[in-house]
């Protein structure tokens, strides 16, 4: 058992070397960066988040790139390969019916201007945090490797790893791609999968086995199909368009439905507080609400104070980011001191006997 635990945590840990190595790719040579200028959502291929200055107009359907028809994201990401902040660029767009060429000098993209506060963001959020998870989930599955809950914290590590989702890596490749599109979407349903098991599963889970399929079935779906989207975009795009449309909407609710689901974990474990016997038990749960709550409300903080305010602070998020490190300690700390809470049922009732 171990030894497959050592094989999936060098995988896991290359992996994450992979997508560390891509998060700095924009960072060390900030000066060659370029920025297209437009990014593509639906109805596909329209161009939304349009930069002033190109010529472009958001709504504006892409219609060709340097002169050939556009077939997908891999034509822009050639163009994109042998161009530097300076040169020039050319489409073709459909605006009111009308098509137009459009000619623009490519500027540099955001991490041009590299401040240390995007070091320290970048550092902590692509390096430090998914490592103390992966690390936090290896050793737990190793120092327990007969435990299912272990396992399940395992998994849970290895996707909350890509709960922040830089959107750093489209020069990686493809399969990398598809893969943490899928765990950036999916890590909330291994919270409440965890939550759902530890410490004992839940009442109603006897009487309704199918229960659980259910609820988190269904999102696991939605995440696959969405995940897919970089491939389907990649190439031959416009005979989807149909499915990326679709896809898109289901991204829109992308916030809406973790938060939901981050909130089902914390539903799951107070409710079970209520209702465990076993004051061991009782006790590692509410270490668990508590750890988890305190190491995840600045991050939720910092969430609103974007959505609502429009106040973004990469520094502000760091540190966030920095006290959300007691999440993945909580729990691995409530799954490895199983056995010492054990101890401590075996204390009282050696004084209760006496």
């Amino acid at each position: 058992m171990r030894i497959l635990l050592a094989a999936l945590g060098v995988v896991l840990l290359s992996y994450q070397a992979g997508l560390i190595e891509h998060a700095f790719d924009r960072l060390w040579r900030p000066e060659n960066q370029t920025s297209l200028g437009f990014r593509l959502g639906a109805p596909w291929p329209t161009l939304v988040a349009v930069v002033e200055g190109t010529g472009l107009a958001s709504g504006d359907r892409l219609m060709a790139v340097a002169g050939e028809p556009f077939e997908g994201t891999a034509q822009l990401d050639r163009a994109m390969a042998t161009r530097f902040p300076g040169d020039q660029m050319t489409v073709t767009v459909s605006r009111g019916g009308e098509s137009r060429e459009v000619r623009w000098r490519l500027g540099r993209s955001e991490a041009g201007e590299v401040l240390w506060t995007r070091w320290l963001f970048v550092g902590v959020a692509a390096v430090a945090m998914p490592l103390l998870c992966l690390v936090i989930g290896v050793w737990t599955a190793w120092m327990r490797p007969r435990d299912g809950v272990a396992w399940l914290l395992l998994g849970m590590m290895a996707s909350f790893a890509h709960a922040l989702d830089l959107g750093e890596y489209a020069s990686s490749s493809m399969g990398m791609r598809v893969l943490h599109s899928f765990l950036a979407l999916a890590w909330p349903v291994g919270m409440a999968s965890f939550a759902w098991f530890f410490p004992v599963t839940l009442p109603l889970e006897r009487r309704m086995p199918w229960l659980k399929y259910l609820v988190f079935g269904p999102v696991l779906g939605v995440a696959a199909a969405v995940g897919t989207m970089p491939y389907l975009e990649h190439a031959g795009s416009m005979g989807r368009a149909g499915i990326l449309d679709g896809l898109y909407v289901l991204l829109g609710l992308r916030l809406p439905v973790q938060m939901a689901i981050v909130s089902l974990f914390f539903f799951l474990l107070g409710w079970k507080a209520g209702v465990v016997k076993d004051p061991d038990q009782r006790r590692r749960i509410r270490t668990t609400l508590h750890g988890s709550g305190l190491a995840l409300s600045p991050l939720l903080i910092a969430l609103l104070a974007r959505i609502f305010v429009g106040v973004e602070s990469e520094l502000g998020l760091a540190i966030a980011i920095v006290m959300m490190a007691g999440f993945p300690l909580t729990l691995g700390y409530v799954v490895l001191v199983q056995r010492a809470f054990g101890v401590g049922v075996v204390i009282r009732q050696g004084c209760n006997m006496r």
